[in-house]
C-alpha cells in the first residue's frame, strides 16, 4: 500500500502541475487581445476568491466590464464556461484537502467554498468520476 500512497502523490502533483500549465499556456500566446487579457483577469480573480462565495457578477464588476461579454470570451479562449471554472478550482481544492487525511467530505467541500454538500458531490463526481467520499477511504487503504 505504500507504493500505492506515492503513486497517489505523485499524480496530484501531477495534476496541479498540469492545470496551473494549462491554464497560464491557454492565456500566453497572442496577449494584445482583449479576449486573453480578460480571461486572464477571471481566472486571478478565481484562484484569488474560489474559497469565499462568488458569482458572474462579481467577477464582471470586478473586471469593470459586461458578464455577457466576460464569459464569452473566457468560453472562446479556455473552452469551458466561468462557472465550470470555478467549480473545477474548488473540487481541485476538496481533493487536496481529501487526500491529506485532515478533512472530512464536509469540512472540505465547505474550506473549497461549497455552501452546499449534495451540490459538491454532484460537481465533484462529474469532474473524477468518483464520489468524495471515496477519496477518505483510498487514503485509509
Amino acid at each position: 500500500l505504500y507504493k500505492v500512497r506515492i503513486l497517489s502523490y505523485v499524480m496530484l502533483i501531477y495534476e496541479k502541475i498540469y492545470s496551473n500549465y494549462t491554464e497560464i499556456n491557454a492565456i500566453s500566446g497572442s496577449e494584445s487581445k482583449p479576449s486573453y487579457e480578460i480571461s486572464k483577469g477571471v481566472l486571478k480573480y478565481i484562484n484569488k476568491n474560489y474559497k469565499n462565495k462568488i458569482d458572474i457578477d462579481s467577477i464582471a464588476k470586478d473586471l469593470n466590464i459586461s458578464k455577457y461579454y466576460m464569459c464569452h470570451m473566457f468560453k472562446e479562449v479556455t473552452g469551458q464556461t466561468v462557472l465550470r471554472h470555478i467549480n473545477y478550482i474548488r473540487c481541485r481544492n476538496a481533493r487536496y484537502l481529501l487526500k491529506s487525511g485532515k478533512y472530512n467530505v464536509a469540512q472540505s467541500a465547505y474550506l473549497s467554498g461549497f455552501s452546499n454538500i449534495s451540490y459538491f458531490s454532484k460537481v465533484y463526481t462529474s469532474v473524477y468520476g468518483n464520489l468524495p467520499s471515496n477519496e477518505n477511504k483510498s487514503k485509509k487503504e
